[in-house]
Order: structure tokens, then sequence, then C-alpha cells
């Protein structure tokens, strides 16, 4: 979480002195941001190429797969294309698959940003500790044998949508659920930032919260 609120103090930064958008041009980025939620949905390289900037080159990204490979005789510095974005549709829309958890009611465009509770039924009725040299939460079993969690802490998913001068932000993170509440040194996430230029909404950039 401490990195996350450093990543909007940057952002914040670096925005500063920008016009602030009207609430026409919010309306208007939303509409525009629901359209590109369909195209993830429906997987519609067209419609993803012309919303997405081309000019920058962290967004060759999208190709990659879940081990971080690209696809053979691509590599960071390549451009991307409506060609590399149709060619691997189904990588793209796996990495911005979480866009889509932001759910805006298209009538009244009001946005409800996404949060998931991974903590089980079962967890619910345990009593988590932490251990400082095993930088790990544990509980009992029924045998009062120690039991770390596989991943140190119970993580909790959200995705939050929020308007910053003339764009908006994404951030996509996990944190640590109310069970296994202690910071850890990075929560990990990314975050998209989009423009607003000319009337046409764009995914311009991305930034990885390790």
């Amino acid at each position: 979480m401490k990195k996350v609120i450093l990543l909007l103090v940057l952002i914040f930064c670096t925005m500063a002195g920008a016009k602030q958008s009207s609430e026409s041009e919010k309306k208007e980025m939303l509409k525009q941001f629901i359209l590109f939620q369909e195209a993830i949905k429906n997987k519609n390289g067209k419609v993803l190429a012309s919303m997405i900037d081309l000019s920058v080159e962290d967004n060759i990204a999208l190709v990659l797969d879940p081990d971080g490979n690209f696809p053979k005789g691509i590599d960071y510095g390549t451009l991307l294309t409506e060609k590399l974005i149709t060619a691997n549709i189904g990588r793209v829309t796996e990495n911005l698959q979480s866009l889509t958890y932001i759910k805006i009611d298209p009538s009244t465009l009001k946005v409800t940003n996404y949060f998931l509770d991974n903590a089980s039924a079962e967890d619910k009725n345990r009593k988590f500790v932490y251990d400082d040299k095993e930088y790990s939460y544990y509980y009992k079993d029924k045998n009062n044998k120690k039991v770390y969690l596989p991943d140190a802490r119970i993580w909790d998913e959200r995705v939050d949508l929020s308007f910053e001068d003339e764009a908006f932000y994404i951030l996509h993170t996990y944190t640590p659920n109310k069970l296994t509440p202690k910071e850890p040194e990075g929560d990990g996430g990314m975050a998209y930032q989009f423009s607003f230029k000319n009337g046409k909404l764009k995914l311009s950039e991305m930034y990885v919260n390790d």
C-alpha cells in the first residue's frame, strides 16, 4: 500500500498545474471507456488499437504472456501496432482484463470500483499470527501445528478509477486483508494512465507497481 500511495503522489505531481477536466469531459471519458471495456470483452483489436497510444514504447508490454515472454521477434523497443494487437489479441485482452472489473452505469455514468475480499469462510474463523522471522502469517490447525500462508498474507484485490486533472487513472492492486493486515515491503499491481485529447480517450501509459 505504501507504494500505491507513493505512486499516487508521483502521478499527482506530474499533473500539477494542468487544467481540471469539466464534468461534461468526464462524462465523455466514461462513455468512451465503456467502449474500451467492450472492446476488451469482445476481443476487438481494431477498436483497442484506436484507443491505445501506439507511440509509447512501453505499451508493447501488452503482448507479454503470463510468464513475461514476448512473441517471437518482438522485444522492448518494438512499437505496438494494430497488426500486433490483432495477432496477439488473447494476450492483450488478458493483460487488460482487470479494467473490465470496474462497473459504469451507462445511463447515469456512476462508477463502481472493484473490490474482492479473498478471505474464505474458514479464514474468518481462524486466528492469524505474524511471524517476524518468516515474514509470514500463520494459523494453528486442529493438531496445534502452525500452518503458514503460502503467500504470507491473505491478499485482497482492488481496481480503482480516479480522475486527476486532464485524465484518469486506474490502479489494479493487491492489498493485505484485514485479517492479515501487516504491510509488506511491496504489494504489487499496475497503474493505467488514460489521456483525453481532442475529445478522444486513449490508454497512454502503464506503470508497474512492484
